[in-house]
């Protein structure tokens, strides 16, 4: 078999993944888009960043991809993958995950089941519940909410010279 005859074939084949550099990102859309710089000096604009049901990022240029051509064809490609490794952890043990942005904020699922969430401040839009215990300033002097109920409700005030009886309205929870 005449070799030249398979080489658009292997060529085709060859360029389907590519790695890519990010150079832009529009995340204003249903879907992403990116500018890409394929290989050496191909420049592509509005490239499809495929990302999975329920997670979303927006890349900041500088960002590394993996760009497929579908179908072997130049017209059509996506980014299947966009990674920043200067961002991403490099402390986990094997079978912890870890989500993370460029900024140092992570939420990490650890091997003993702990969600450790790094971050400046937790807002919550909504009630929160838990089946556990509450405790502030746990690596310190903290005290659970178990705890703060039990100094509530049996405090008593001497600053007149009079001992108050405990509160009427106690607080309630807890055990």
């Amino acid at each position: 078999m005449n070799p030249g005859l398979l080489r658009p074939l292997r060529n085709a084949i060859a360029l389907m993944l590519n790695r890519a550099s990010v150079k832009l990102a529009d995340g204003s859309q249903a879907r992403q888009t990116l500018q890409l710089t394929v290989m050496k000096d191909e420049l592509r604009d509005g490239v499809e960043h495929w990302q999975p049901f329920g997670f979303t990022a927006l890349p900041q240029g500088g960002a590394q991809a993996i760009a497929a051509r579908l179908g072997g064809h130049s017209d059509h490609m996506v980014a299947l993958v966009v990674e920043m490794p200067a961002h991403r952890p490099t402390d986990l043990q094997g079978g912890e995950s870890a989500m993370y942005n460029a900024y140092g904020h992570r939420l990490v699922l650890l091997k003993d089941g702990t969600a450790l969430l790094r971050c400046q401040k937790l807002r919550v839009e909504g009630d929160i519940e838990s089946t556990g215990e509450i405790k502030d300033r746990c690596d310190s002097d903290g005290l659970t909410m178990q705890a703060m109920r039990e100094v509530y409700n049996a405090h008593r005030h001497t600053e007149t010279g009079l001992i108050t009886e405990t509160p009427d309205g106690q607080m309630e929870g807890g055990a």
